[in-house]
């Protein structure tokens, strides 16, 4: 038994569609669609719906292996099941990544709690955490609640780029569209794959009152983007140390001086 994510467009408001079905006959599995339409009705977005489904067809996949069966009912559910789920995902190879465990099982346990909801409660010793939790409006004591249950994820560490690695990320650009897709990607906040997909369509220029073109205005415009391409560079490799990387960057600063020189040479009259 094969099941998988489709995605179907359809006229009903409260239905999703994202669909998980059986891949052979193309039933829907009942319980995991009940919860992507709920999701569809409190307006998530299709790629969110996308996930949620995928993170379910992972949890139904493991379920059909252990019960022979893509349905769930309420006598197969034990405290174990979400940390049998935890178990099976820690023995894949590659073993997946904390925090995609963490999500398979949050996602997998409101899917089950939407379908049931008195499901009997998940317990793994070592896997909860106690906290303090608020009353609503922040009224009365605190009182003690649980974590839901979860692996823990490694802290992210960040390591800054050095200087050489900066000077030879600048010194790596060729030609004026390298430079056009880093400005894009610094000044607007751009991923690379967003830039990638940029139309012409998506551009929304300011419209200009039209001014003849002369070269010479065209050739101050040269000069001044020139110029300040150089003292971007002649600020950057003052804090480079002497070495390969700000000999390299004397190198183009001296290449832009000689291009300036000859195009303010062109721009005489």
């Amino acid at each position: 038994m094969k099941f998988c994510v489709i995605y179907q467009q359809t006229s009903h408001a409260a239905q999703s569609p994202v669909r998980v079905v059986e891949q052979s006959t193309g039933r829907e599995v009942g319980w995991i669609n009940r919860y992507l339409d709920r999701e569809y009705v409190r307006r998530l977005a299709n790629t969110s719906l996308r996930i949620y489904a995928h993170n379910l067809l992972h949890f139904v996949r493991w379920w059909e292996i252990a019960h022979r069966t893509g349905d769930v009912k309420e006598g197969d559910l034990i405290e174990s099941t979400l940390l049998d789920y935890v178990k099976f995902q820690s023995s894949q190879q590659p073993r997946p990544f904390p925090s995609t465990i963490n999500d398979r099982v949050a996602v997998a346990e409101r899917a089950l709690r939407n379908e049931f909801p008195a499901p009997p409660c998940q317990i793994a010793y070592g896997f909860h955490q106690a906290f303090l939790q608020r009353k609503p409006m922040g009224l009365g004591r605190p009182r003690v609640a649980t974590s839901r249950l979860r692996v823990k994820v490694p802290k992210r560490n960040i390591v800054p780029l050095s200087v050489d690695e900066v000077a030879r990320f600048w010194s790596s650009f060729r030609t004026s569209r390298d430079l056009a897709i880093v400005g894009l990607m610094l000044l607007q906040g751009l991923r690379s794959a967003e830039v990638l997909a940029l139309n012409r369509d998506d551009a929304l220029l300011v419209p200009q009152p039209k001014i003849p073109f002369t070269p010479r205005a065209g050739f101050d415009g040269l000069i001044d983007s020139l110029l300040a391409a150089q003292h971007v560079l002649e600020m950057f490799r003052r804090t480079l140390p002497n070495g390969t990387s700000r000999r390299h960057l004397d190198r183009l600063s001296n290449r832009l001086t000689k291009i300036v020189t000859e195009a303010r040479k062109l721009a005489t009259p």
